[in-house]
């Protein structure tokens, strides 16, 4: 689509969104946002809005007028602050720097120039941080200007207006507070090409900051963006395998006669298109075989040619048969334990593309070029896998799926399930959040779905906050078994509420379901109530389309349904539920867990047959 066309898109469906939003707006998550720039927007508004319906957003805008970014954020009754946006994007310009260094200037003045610079912006960020909290920043990072007065020597030179800007750049980034989400537009637009970004006279009739031809570009990569702040995130590629990671067909040339030579032009590209897909999965991203094809046929490549870049024990899930590929689709899922809306598809087929596409419409397809050639920049450019931020549980997702086969032949040997969990050794680590895990247990919050009590969304700061306060905790739960060790994959925010320990929201990996983790964690919680002087505890369930899992979670930890006291009030579509802590007891689980409460720690070893070692030392 180009731009004239999405423009027009952008115009008639202006007309119908209200119709648009009552019939179809209640299937998709509601998003407040606010567009603050320094230039002219409208465009970038109407065009945005569109991707993010694509994403599954409701989205509500709040444009901000001309050089609004300011003047939008600082003043004391600025429209914004009556907008309340869950997220807030600023689109600054080249335009609002007024000095620049001077001619011959150091190194070192650049860097105070950069400093002064970057101070409106560190104001900015600390004021939308304290007037709305929890709402996101997204912050575009200033774009290299076409015009280089110094030509070659801008690069060698640090006054030249590039390095001035690199330096401001990298100033926002070593200053950036957890709330703030930089967007690297710089990059963006060199893949564009600036010759292509930029438009002179766009510019100075309308004060357009980006050419309208890529506005279809830069809507889809800032949608994806957002979209992943409000917990749609890609975690698993599903791929064919003819024509896809190699070069033929395996069952009809065989192992010798499929294309994946590094001597041969065409199998060079399928070699460099699986390089691409291990340094995915090296980041955390789970790779999945979904063929029509004989299994052991659709495995052969990978036995009979060692010298391939992906191995077989490189995928988390192996789906190779001649059913349908939605149905084999919804299977990688499954096992996985993932949802489908988790999934991109990537097949050379556009046959398969568009039966994938019509029937199971949340699966991300790539529209798969013809020239195997093109496979990595198709991939990469549809920013299916931007996420916020990168942890170590990320890198090691890969590696504990591939444990997961071990885990379930190990489970093929019990027929009672209790032995198989006993033979597990499973540990648990439970305490309150500290720094090293604030960017995990938001990534938690941002992306959990199915154990997700009440989808309440955090971001670094809030959780940074709710962790410091009086009244309120936030606990990490790390895991381990004999397999693995998972990190933290689990955690909950509780405050206190009355005479009441309220459950804000609690989250659990799907990757530990069925492992009793949620009673080990719950037992933590009944040694926060009593250490902070409660007498009850509350929760509330508030269903999703995707958190059925967790329906009957409080009836099975033993707490009655509450209507509604002084103190608490369900939300509209929530049911509260109320336990005494005078009337608990504790559930059955095999995990060695420690338990630290403001320093101190409560060792328990907890089985099927006895409650043993329930030592208590509190701070």
């Amino acid at each position: 689509m180009n731009s004239r066309e999405l423009l027009t898109l952008a115009s008639r469906f202006e007309r119908i969104e209200p119709e648009f939003a009552k019939e179809f707006g209640g299937r998709r998550k509601p998003l407040k946002l606010s567009i603050l720039a320094s230039l002219s927007a409208q465009h970038l508004c109407s065009s945005l809005k569109l991707f993010l319906y694509a994403e599954g957003l409701a989205p509500s805008i709040h444009l901000g007028g001309y050089d609004a970014i300011a003047s939008g954020t600082l003043q004391q009754n600025a429209e914004i602050w009556r907008a309340g946006p869950d997220a807030t994007l600023l689109l600054p310009s080249t335009d609002d720097i007024k000095t620049w260094p001077r001619m011959f200037a150091s190194a070192q003045e650049v860097d105070e120039w950069a400093r002064r610079q970057s101070e409106i912006y560190l104001t900015i960020w600390d004021v939308v941080a304290k007037r709305l909290p929890g709402c996101r920043v997204y912050h575009a990072l200033f774009v290299q200007p076409l015009e280089r007065p110094l030509g070659n020597l801008e690069r060698l030179y640090p006054f030249s207006r590039s390095n001035c800007l690199r330096a401001l750049n990298d100033r926002l980034v070593a200053q950036r507070p957890k709330h703030v989400h930089l967007i690297d537009l710089d990059t963006l637009a060199g893949l564009a090409g600036r010759r292509q970004w930029f438009d002179e006279t766009g510019y100075f009739l309308t004060k357009q900051p980006i050419s309208l031809r890529e506005l279809p570009f830069v809507s889809a990569y800032l949608a994806r963006l957002i979209a992943c702040g409000r917990g749609n995130i890609k975690k698993c590629l599903v791929l064919d395998l003819d024509n896809t990671l190699w070069g033929g067909v395996v069952g009809d040339d065989g192992v010798d006669g499929i294309r994946i030579d590094p001597s041969d032009p065409i199998g060079e590209a399928y070699v460099h298109f699986q390089s691409y897909l291990l340094a995915l999965r090296e980041r955390g991203v789970l790779l999945a075989v979904c063929s029509k094809n004989d299994e052991a046929i659709a495995r052969s490549p990978f036995q009979a040619k060692p010298e391939m870049p992906l191995k077989l024990s490189d995928f988390a899930a192996f789906q190779a048969n001649w059913d349908d590929k939605v149905t084999n689709l919804r299977r990688i899922a499954d096992g996985l334990n993932i949802g489908v809306e988790s999934l991109v598809f990537f097949d050379d087929n556009p046959a398969e593309r568009t039966i994938v596409d019509e029937y199971e419409p949340s699966v991300l397809t790539i529209n798969v070029p013809a020239d195997p050639a093109l496979y990595v920049r198709a991939l990469d450019l549809s920013f299916a896998f931007e996420w916020e931020q990168l942890t170590e549980e990320d890198i090691a997702r890969s590696e504990t799926y591939a444990k997961d086969r071990e885990r379930q032949q190990l489970e093929s040997q019990f027929s009672d399930y209790d032995a198989y969990l006993r033979s597990l050794q499973m540990k648990a680590w439970i305490e309150p959040v500290g720094s090293e895990g604030l960017a995990r247990i938001a990534q938690l919050f941002g992306k959990t779905n199915q154990f997700n009590t009440r989808t309440q969304r955090y971001s670094e700061s809030i959780v940074a906050q709710l962790g410091s306060a009086s009244d309120s905790w936030v606990i990490q739960v790390k895991f381990a078994d004999r397999f693995s060790n998972y990190g933290i994959v689990a955690g909950a925010v509780l405050k206190l509420r009355g005479n009441a320990l309220f459950i804000d929201n609690w989250i659990m990996s799907c990757r530990v379901f069925e492992r009793g983790l949620e009673y080990a964690t719950f037992e933590a919680m009944i040694c926060f109530a009593r250490n902070s002087g409660a007498e009850r505890i509350v929760g509330e369930f508030i269903p999703t389309e995707k958190n059925v899992y967790v329906k009957e979670l409080f009836e099975r930890l033993g707490f009655d349904p509450l209507v509604a006291d002084d103190d608490f009030r369900p939300e509209p579509e929530g049911t509260l539920y109320s336990l005494a802590l005078s009337g608990h007891s504790a559930a059955e689980y095999y995990i060695d867990t420690t338990m630290t409460l403001g320093g101190a720690e409560r060792t328990m070893k907890l089985n099927a047959s006895q409650h043993s070692e329930k030592k208590v030392r509190l701070s």
